[in-house]
């Protein structure tokens, strides 16, 4: 009887093991999701701790994210944010399209040169300033030197700060002023005094309006309106060669004077006629040159 209870007991313990067993299967398959795959659970839950977008996200939330499949977005979405965790956003600043300094199409843009305001027009300001003028009693003035005007290119006004016409630059005007490099005669000046560009080692170039009746300027050499005085051949102009009219029967004192790159003269009219040329002192390099004539070689 004993051996046969202690089989009974041994039995029961056994069953009541199986039972343990097979209750605890079924519970571990009921936590696991639909697929049963363990992998996909480890899986979900490794991406949710490692997802940079949530980590404003609430740990214990993980269940209720786990699907979804935009929840790398879910940080400043607050139509997405059911999970409860606390949302983390940037403030936006809307800056108004006349202030944003990337809007170049805008008429603030201080950057618009095309603006009729644009102070870089100058229009009609182009005159040189601070030329010195003296009044001739009658409206007109004369222009007496380069005062205190430190224009490289010097732009004579045709009428003066007073409001005079200007008709003449007198004798020495300019004499030995260097720092010039081009003179520019408008329409009213109807004289111009001995050696007025006398010395201007630096001079390059000078031009005369086509309205001034009463000179001219070939290639920047200036003449008289008639084309018979040479009045001045700028010094620093650097051509070793110079071309003188047949026109041309007077060439004015130091109108050669400084032209240190001046090799060569081709005039336009006969050696005779070169010789009756009425030449002005101080004119060594012209004198220095060679001359060749329209007859040269016959």
């Amino acid at each position: 009887m004993k051996h046969t209870w202690t089989k009974t007991l041994a039995f029961g313990l056994i069953g009541l093991m199986l039972l343990s067993a097979t209750a605890c299967k079924d519970k571990k398959e009921d936590e696991l999701p639909e697929d049963g795959s363990e992998q996909t659970t480890n899986m979900l839950q490794g991406n949710f701790d490692q997802n940079p977008g949530n980590q404003y996200n609430d740990p214990n939330n993980q269940g209720g994210n786990q699907n979804n499949q935009n929840n790398q977005n879910n940080q400043n979405d607050p139509g997405n944010n059911q999970g409860g965790y606390e949302q983390q956003t940037q403030p936006v600043v809307n800056v108004p399209d006349d202030q944003n300094p990337g809007n170049t199409g805008n008429t603030g843009n201080t950057g618009n040169t095309g603006n009729s305001g644009n102070s870089g027009n100058n229009g009609s300001s182009t005159d040189s300033t601070g030329l010195t003028f003296t009044s001739n009693g009658n409206g007109t003035c004369t222009l007496t030197s380069l005062g205190a005007c430190s224009d490289i290119c010097v732009v004579i006004p045709s009428t003066s700060p007073a409001g005079d016409r200007v008709t003449a630059i007198a004798s020495q005007a300019f004499y030995n002023c260097a720092s010039i490099s081009v003179v520019q005669i408008p329409a009213s000046v109807t004289s111009i005094g001995h050696l007025a560009f006398g010395g201007c080692t630096g001079l390059v170039y000078i031009t005369v309006s086509t309205q001034n009746a009463s000179y001219k300027d070939i290639g920047g050499v200036l003449y008289t309106s008639d084309g018979k005085t040479l009045v001045h051949y700028p010094a620093a102009s650097g051509s070793s060669s110079a071309s003188i009219p047949a026109s041309v029967t007077k060439i004015e004192d130091m109108a050669f004077y400084g032209c240190k790159s001046l090799k060569s003269i081709r005039y336009g009219g006969t050696q005779e006629a070169w010789s009756r040329i009425s030449v002005g002192s101080m004119n060594y390099s012209l004198n220095a040159a060679s001359v060749t004539c329209s007859d040269s070689g016959k």
